[in-house]
C-alpha cells in the first residue's frame, strides 16, 4: 500500500521548486532588461 502522506509531501515540494523555478526565471529575464524604472526624486529641487 503506497504511503499517501508521503506522495502528497513529495508532490508539493515538486510543485513549489516549480513555481519558484518559473518565479526565479522571470525575475532574472526582467533584471537583464527592466521595463520600467524608478527615478529617484530630488526632494530638495527648487523650480
Amino acid at each position: 500500500m503506497p504511503d499517501l502522506a508521503g506522495d502528497g509531501f513529495v508532490k508539493r515540494i515538486f510543485w513549489f521548486e516549480a513555481k519558484t523555478s518559473i518565479i526565479r526565471r522571470a525575475v532574472r529575464a526582467y533584471l537583464a532588461k527592466p521595463i520600467y524604472t524608478l527615478d529617484p526624486i530630488n526632494l530638495y529641487a527648487t523650480a
